[in-house]
């Protein structure tokens, strides 16, 4: 889904470099405005899609990992060569820290939680 989002950007940025001089009706509040360029509403359309993608790939990075590593994490049902092997066909961390679950719950405060 993230490759698709990333050529979805390509895609809309060869638009806007394409299309920066093509005049088009500028909108304020769905009512006819200022004359524009569709480039720059399809470089608005880009940065509206740049946010969650980069978002996107950030927060991925954070939580793909793979731990079967038994409910409490110390491999007492399966040897640690099966978790690397399965993470590496995967293309995923295998979680090698002891507290990998905790730094990502701490990284999202839930809205519980009340600031001091």
């Amino acid at each position: 889904m993230l490759a698709d989002l990333d050529a979805l950007l390509e895609a809309i940025k060869r638009r806007a470099y394409e299309h920066k001089l093509t005049p088009t009706i500028g909108r304020s509040h769905g009512i006819h405005a200022e004359p524009v360029t569709f480039g720059l509403k399809m470089a608005e359309a880009y940065a509206e899609f740049d946010a969650p993608a980069r978002r996107g790939w950030s927060q991925r990075a954070e939580i793909a990992t793979c731990a079967i590593s038994g409910a409490v994490g110390t491999f007492a049902n399966i040897d640690p060569r099966v978790e690397a092997h399965v993470a590496a066909k995967l293309g995923l961390d295998d979680r090698t820290r002891v507290d990998a679950g905790r730094s990502r719950a701490t990284a999202m405060p839930c809205s519980s939680q009340r600031s001091a």
